[in-house]
């Protein structure tokens, strides 16, 4: 769940009157596949000055599950994480290392995802 494109997306529906404004504050009630999520936005002379968001609960899901030699904390908020100690897979954050890194998610996340450790990771 992204809270800076939520934001763009309540700006642009009430600055473009896809959305009316309701005086200096207006509430909108956004569906998203996260679930439902609150709105603010402070309004005025027609433009939006500010937004601030209630977003879906976020929880731990499942602490050190194990998938072959890894293990990850699964966590919710707004779609599903696998947080893996990067000392696990034998690489540094770093630059130079940006690619493996990516790599080792894409990978990691199929293995977490086939183990049924959520419906999404």
């Amino acid at each position: 769940m992204s809270g800076g494109n939520t934001i763009c997306v309540v700006t642009a529906l009430l600055e473009l009157g896809m959305a009316p404004m309701q005086g200096p504050k207006t509430t909108a009630l956004l569906d998203t596949p996260a679930g439902l999520v609150t709105a603010r936005a402070a309004c005025k002379n027609g433009r939006c000055i500010g937004v601030s968001l209630e977003m879906v609960p976020a929880f731990v899901e499942r602490l050190d599950f194990e998938v072959g030699r890894t293990r990850a904390d699964i966590a919710f908020g707004g779609v599903y994480y696998a947080l893996i100690d990067v000392n696990q897979i034998g690489l540094d954050i770093a630059p130079e290392n940006a690619r493996q890194l990516a790599e080792s998610g894409v990978k990691h996340q199929g293995c977490y995802q086939s183990a049924g450790s959520a419906s999404t990771v």
